[in-house]
């Protein structure tokens, strides 16, 4: 080992590497020997495989030959010479194949010496039997055969001879392939030798009772062998033979077979009759009571009687008895009832002394059809047809050998794909070799040159520092060897010491450029370093502050505890971080975050002081602004909810404890969504900052206001002195409101409603209070705007009953519970009817039909006005088309709202013109009708929208006229083409004057301007005739028909068509 110093470390790893290579061939050569050895062996299973197949082909060639045999020398052959020749060729031809098979000769020449002894002994015993064959055939072609135990013999040397074949596969799924196999040659060794000796005995005239036991042996050992297969098979073989038992023909055999077990039960019966009856037996003790007279053979007879009734009744059980059995059964019956007869007689016979050869002549029965019938049933006839048996058996056996086939085929697919395997892995195992010798010199190679290219690397790098001690070099390394530990050990002190560089660098850059002010003092607390943030802070450059003390900062507004404890935390902890006020240079505080950390040395002694701090001026501005949005609304600057709960909470706690009383109002603008739908959110927000500052200047300096949200605004007044004060600040605040508001250089009036909470008496807490008083204020609303209202208890009940509504109504919407109910509109003077009206109903599922009066308010407030005109709409046009199309010329007059004028998404106009194309109506055929809080609404858009209705081509009336405030100048503004009289001013007619003068006023201004004039309410003659004698010409009311749902409007009109009682009719088209 000492000359190994000798070699160089290239040499060295070049050695080391050529052993284990080495040691690898050497396992692989071996291994390379095992996957041949184990190809062989595959190729022996091949031709084992193809041995059997051959030898499987003779096995049923010879069963066929033995069964055409015994059915040749039986009785009553079913088959010719000429039969039974030709299978013996085939029997000569597959004995040759296997002989000549050249699968046969290569598996013996691969045989080891003693498995080829053993093969050869089962060759030799079946070439001996072949060798035979000739004398048998002899014998049975001279009918001097009678013995199939050659074939029997031969078969199963055959059968040897595959169970040697067996066990030259090491392989399991072969090996229990073959078992399979051998089973299955087993099973159909036994059917065969079962078809030709059931073919003999179906074909004598009777069956032979000797036959049957060796058939119950033969059909034992098949269903024996049948269990164990299903039991052992593999799946696929399993169904095989599972398709085969419930095949057609084993079924048949399976039937046949119970049919010969029926008869040979018959003859054992039959046999078990005779021996009760001969010596011994029934027949013996009648003749012994007869001579003797003793009643010992009496008792023998009636024993011998009841088994023979026993046997009697098991015979006639049996199913499907022939006639013939069945009558040789009655006269067996017949005969023994005589005898059993006879016995009593016998008695009588001898008391009256007569002699026994007397008795014996008297009582002599015939026995002979008795020995008849039981000879029928000993012997029986074949209950099936020899031939058809023998069709039948063929069949199945025929099938057991296509099983058998099947099953070779698929131990021959096992062996092929054993060979293939091997093949594949000799195959495989030498490119791999292959591959691993090449890859083990490619590897060994790169491994050294990458050792060798380390070393060599470092020791060039380790002697340049060695040459230059200042140059600064980084080992360039990989992987995690020791060498790449070594290097990396050498990179860590190299990169140490440039870190200690690098830090000192970032360290300035960071003290130069931070953004925080940054001071360092000395243990005495004296200035020696600022960075420059430190000055864009204070104003104070280093030579205005190196060596003074911090205090130059100081603001004065700091509290002295604050610095105690800063002191304090610096004894103990060694740092202390805070807010605190500072001051500039310029003599500005402003507040700063500020960390201050102690640096001592090894001793622990202090040296350094080191401050770090930031200017939150910002920070404090914006912690400030979010208060500010968090209690105060943007757009009023006035307390929101929030504030609002937390100032009222406070005041509420301080009222309890003085025993003082607080009222709590809610003030809401009326009809500001109306404002805001038609002026635009911009002009709605500048109104409710004009109504926040007049709301301030009424206010006491105790009082404080809120707004909750939208146009709601809360007055608290904390310092209630007497309740009726709270009265007179109401009707203060609703008179400040009646002032027109200047928005955009122009006026707007609106007014509020009020609602008034008091405490205690009212809500003891903020939510409480808040609440009834906005209760209040939907009370004064309910009253007609413009009005304050106190909390009262019922309130509480009307809100529910509001809020039910509201829900009802989402509700009735989704639901689409609303239906159109039409009243007809006549002509007073000619009595026609010439338009009906719509009239919106909700039918509620709990409340029944419910008025509009109450749920069209609520409905308004709830925006569903739109949807629900818009519904009205397209309901009325539609049931007008279906009125036209059965020949009423009417017109439809639908009622519109002021929420519909002003819908953003699409015009009414718009809305209209779409509806009456839709359902084909003609715009002269629709009225619309708006109320006079329409007109109101003094704005262009209305007027714009009224002109593009009119210029579509449909009528506008005027409805409810005299109950709003319009004036002439709106009727004289407006496209108005006809006015509607409310019902109130008619009711009254023409009893009531006043009434009397309003209408004929109404009348006379309508006719001044040229409008039409329609009459609501009518409901006598007498205001009929009043009216029309003041000149109105159009009329409505029950007088002429109730509001009527279009089902009943229908037999309405055809009524009207044909007779008009009461004066009026329609008017057709």
């Amino acid at each position: 080992m000492a000359s190994l110093h000798d070699y160089s470390l290239r040499q060295k790893l070049i050695l080391f590497a050529v052993l284990p290579i080495l040691t690898l061939a050497i396992f692989g050569i071996i291994r390379a020997m095992g996957l041949h050895q184990e190809f062989q062996t595959a190729s022996r299973n091949t031709l084992a495989i193809q041995i059997s197949g051959e030898t499987a082909e003779l096995v049923y060639a010879l069963q066929h030959e033995r069964n055409l045999s015994m059915n040749y020398l039986s009785d009553k052959p079913t088959i010719t010479e000429i039969d039974l020749e030709a299978q013996q060729a085939k029997t000569d031809l597959s004995y040759r194949h296997l002989l000549q098979s050249h699968a046969l000769a290569r598996f013996s020449q691969d045989l080891a010496s003693d498995e080829a002894k053993t093969f050869n002994e089962v060759l030799g015993n079946i070439k001996t039997s072949a060798n035979r064959l000739p004398l048998v055939r002899q014998a049975v072609q001279q009918h001097q055969w009678d013995e199939p135990g050659f074939f029997n013999r031969f078969n199963d040397e055959l059968l040897l001879l595959i169970n040697q074949l067996q066990h030259q596969t090491n392989d399991a799924a072969q090996s229990r392939a073959y078992s399979d196999l051998l089973l299955i040659l087993r099973i159909q060794e036994l059917a065969a030798r079962e078809r030709g000796l059931m073919t003999r005995l179906l074909s004598a005239d009777t069956l032979e009772p000797s036959t049957f036991n060796q058939l119950e042996t033969l059909i034992k050992e098949q269903t024996h062998g049948e269990d164990l297969a299903l039991d052992t098979f593999e799946e696929h073989h399993r169904v095989l033979l599972q398709k085969l038992q419930s095949a057609l023909p084993s079924q048949q055999v399976e039937n046949i077979r119970a049919q010969v077990a029926q008869q040979r039960n018959i003859s054992q019966l039959a046999w078990e009759m005779s021996d009760s009856l001969g010596y011994g037996g029934l027949i013996h003790s009648y003749k012994n009571f007869l001579l003797r007279g003793d009643e010992v053979y009496a008792s023998q007879f009636n024993q011998k009687w009841d088994d023979m009734s026993l046997l009697l009744a098991k015979l006639k059980a049996l199913p499907n008895l022939s006639a013939e059995q069945r009558g040789a059964i009655d006269e067996i019956k017949h005969t023994l009832l005589q005898y059993h007869m006879g016995i009593p007689k016998i008695r009588q016979l001898r008391a009256a002394g007569l002699p026994v050869q007397t008795i014996d002549a008297q009582l002599r029965v015939d026995d002979s059809r008795l020995r008849s019938a039981l000879d029928t049933l000993r012997s029986p006839a074949p209950p099936v047809n020899a031939r058809l048996w023998w069709e039948l058996a063929n069949e199945r056996t025929a099938m057991l050998q296509d099983m058998a086939r099947s099953v070779a085929a698929h131990i021959e697919s096992l062996s092929q794909y054993q060979m293939r395997m091997s093949l594949i892995y000799i195959c495989t195992y030498a490119a791999s070799a292959l591959f691993t010798l090449i890859l083990s010199l490619l590897l060994g190679r790169k491994i050294t040159a990458s050792f060798m290219g380390k070393i060599e690397s470092i020791a060039s790098d380790m002697q340049k520092m060695a040459d230059d001690p200042k140059l600064e070099l980084t080992i360039k390394t990989k992987g995690s060897d020791e060498i790449a530990a070594m290097a990396e050990a050498m990179n860590k002190m190299l990169k140490e010491r440039k870190k200690y560089r690098q830090a000192l660098v970032r360290a300035a850059a960071v003290f130069e450029y931070s953004a925080e002010g940054i001071m360092v003092t000395d243990a005495d607390n004296h200035i020696e370093l600022i960075n420059p943030a430190f000055s864009q802070i204070t104003g104070y450059s280093i030579e205005e502050v190196k060596g003074r003390n911090p205090s130059i900062l100081s603001s004065h507004r700091n509290p002295p505890h604050l610095y105690d404890a800063m002191w304090e935390s610096l004894r103990s902890t060694g740092k202390w971080e805070g807010e605190i006020w500072n001051r500039r240079k310029d003599g500005e505080v402003y507040p700063e975050y500020l960390a201050i950390t102690l640096v001592r040395d090894d001793e622990g002694q202090i040296v350094h002081h080191i401050g770090l701090f930031m200017d939150i001026s910002r920070r404090k501005q914006y912690e400030q602004d979010i208060w500010y949005k968090a209690n105060f609304d943007t757009l009023t600057d006035l307390p929101n909810r929030k504030l609002l709960s937390e100032r009222l909470g406070h005041e509420l706690k301080m009222a309890e404890h003085d025993g003082r009383k607080l009222a709590v109002m809610v003030l809401d603008l009326d009809r500001f969504k109306y404002i805001n739908d038609t002026q635009g959110h911009d002009c709605g927000d500048l109104l409710l900052k004009a109504v926040a500052k007049r709301l301030q200047t009424v206010m006491g300096s105790t009082d404080f206001i809120a707004r909750l949200g939208g146009d709601e605004f809360v007055i608290v007044l904390p310092r209630l002195a007497q309740e009726h004060a709270v009265e007179q600040y109401a009707k203060r605040l609703l008179q400040s409101m009646g002032d027109p508001f200047k928005v955009e250089q122009g006026s707007m009036s609106v007014s509020a409603s009020l609602g008034i909470g008091l405490y205690p008496q009212d809500g003891l807490d903020v939510e409480t209070l808040l609440s009834n008083a906005e209760t209040a204020m939907y009370g004064a609303k309910d009253e007609g705007r413009n009005h304050f209202k106190y909390f009262t208890q019922e309130m509480n009940l009307a809100l529910i009953e509001r809020l039910g509504m509201e829900r009802d109504l989402r509700r009735a919407v989704a639901n689409d519970e609303f239906c159109l109910f039409y009243q007809p509109v006549v002509d007073m003077e000619s009595g026609e009817v010439t338009s009906l009206e719509a009239l919106l109903r909700w039918q509620d599922p709990e409340q029944g039909l419910v008025s509009p009066v109450r749920f069209i308010p609520v409905a308004e407030d709830m925006g569903l006005m739109g949807e629900l005109g818009q519904w009205v709409m397209d309901k009325a046009l539609a049931d007008l088309a279906r009125l036209h199309t059965l020949g009423f010329g009417l017109s439809m007059a639908i009622n519109v709202s002021a929420c519909q004028c002003h819908c953003k998404r699409q015009s009414l106009d718009e809305q209209l013109r779409s509806a009456l194309s839709r359902h084909g109506i003609a715009p002269r055929h629709l009225h619309v009708e708006i109320t006079e809080s329409l007109l109101l609404d003094n704005s262009h858009h209305c007027l714009d929208t009224l002109n593009n209705i009119r210029d579509l081509g449909c009528a506008i009336y005027l409805d409810d006229f005299g109950t709003g405030y319009s004036s002439l100048s709106y009727l004289k503004k407006f496209p108005i083409s006809a006015i509607k009289i409310d019902k109130s001013f008619v009711e009254q007619l023409p009893g009531c004057e006043s009434d009397a003068s309003l209408v004929r006023a109404i009348v006379n201004m309508s006719k001044s301007l040229g409008m039409k004039l329609v009459a609501e309410g009518i409901e006598s003659k007498d205001q009929q005739a009043f009216l029309q004698a003041l000149g109105s010409q159009f009329g409505q009311g029950y007088l002429y028909s109730r509001p009527l749902p279009f089902e009943e409007l229908l037999p309405w009109l055809e009524r009207h068509q044909h007779s008009q009682p009461d004066g009026f009719a329609y008017q057709n088209s």
